[in-house]
């Protein structure tokens, strides 16, 4: 099985100390998911470092230590052998 890299794409997450990864939800309320998959992606660590401070601000929950991750996603091209 071929592989060809198509495209990469930078993102950034959240995550606490515990491996866990921020997720906003619909309800303007936030949660934390294992799966990374599931997290809120943000375009630039400037943004994603801002929503630290709103989820601070909205939750009071400042012992909580929550630091920016990148993550790079790609999309592959498969060519299977049959």
């Amino acid at each position: 099985m071929d592989k060809y890299i198509e495209r990469r794409i930078k993102k950034f997450v959240i995550a606490n100390m515990d491996g866990c990864y921020l997720k906003r939800l619909p309800t303007d309320s936030y949660c934390f998911v294992k799966n990374i998959e599931a997290a809120t992606k943000f375009m630039g660590s400037q943004l994603a470092s801002e929503y630290i401070h709103y989820y601070y601000r909205d939750t009071g929950m400042t012992d909580n230590e929550l630091l920016v991750v990148p993550v790079v996603i790609s999309y592959e091209l498969i060519k299977e052998n049959c």
